[in-house]
């Protein structure tokens, strides 16, 4: 488990979020929040960032006392209003609180929760400082040189960052485009030679495929099937396969 010295930030209007009332959902998120790094760390050679941390259900259930089947419902649950996202490994998984840096701001407590009830960091982007979309921008043309410059930030272009930072920050954007450049499929290796662009990107559920890994590069050295090399049993033998059916075939299993 992460140290423990130190406190969180918990506002008052807490009692209004829709999960306040269910048990398992509000002990977990609380105790993701506890146990997230609240700086970035190595772990294994690899960064763990700032409101994340690596753990798994069995070391879960043992932390907060939940059932397996119990966390299992309330991290879809809280994933479904975007308060938390996951990422699974090959021996553990990676928790990340999304919107970490508002909750847990350096000098800001931060309302997250308007009067209906429904988590919205709206009133968060009102109090501070007027959306810098520039930055975005400027941030995705550095970060994703495969990609088509954006030349202009439309006004359609404003909306859709306004969205997404009231659910992502900018770390969470930052961190997509970074998983964006390092993608052969985003950057058109696939069948239809299809590249992204930062309007297809900044669509809200385009952005969570990428940050849950969706696009990240597969083992393209997969090797062919038994039945490939005897399929030869069942066929006449004059039957031949050239080089660019293999191609084909490989293609087919790679995608």
């Amino acid at each position: 488990m992460s140290a423990t010295n130190g406190y969180i930030k918990v506002h008052r209007k807490l009692v209004d979020w829709e999960w306040y009332d269910s048990y398992p959902e509000f002990k977990l998120f609380m105790h993701l929040l506890l146990t997230v790094n609240h700086s970035d760390s190595y772990w294994h050679g690899e960064c763990i960032e700032r409101g994340s941390r690596v753990t798994s259900l069995s070391s879960l259930s043992n932390e907060t006392g939940l059932s397996i089947q119990q966390l299992r419902t309330a991290i879809r649950n809280l994933k479904s209003t975007n308060e938390i996202t996951s990422i699974s490994r090959s021996k553990n998984t990676l928790f990340i609180v999304l919107n970490y840096d508002l909750y847990q701001g350096d000098n800001t407590i931060v309302n997250t929760l308007p009067t209906n009830g429904k988590q919205t960091f709206e009133d968060k982007h009102e109090e501070t400082a007027k959306i810098n979309y520039q930055q975005i921008v400027d941030m995705y043309n550095e970060i994703c040189v495969s990609f088509s410059k954006v030349q202009k930030v439309s006004e359609e272009r404003k909306k859709a960052i306004k969205a997404r930072l009231k659910t992502y920050s900018i770390e969470d954007i930052k961190k997509a485009f970074m998983m964006a450049e390092q993608s052969d499929f985003l950057k058109g290796k696939n069948s239809r030679n299809w590249s992204a662009t930062f309007d297809w990107m900044m669509k809200d559920t385009n952005l969570a495929k990428i940050l849950e890994g969706n696009y990240i590069n597969r083992n393209t050295n997969k090797e062919l099937p038994d039945w490939y090399f005897n399929q030869d049993l069942a066929q006449p033998n004059n039957v031949h396969v050239d080089d660019e059916e293999l191609k084909k075939l490989q293609n087919m299993l790679n995608d």
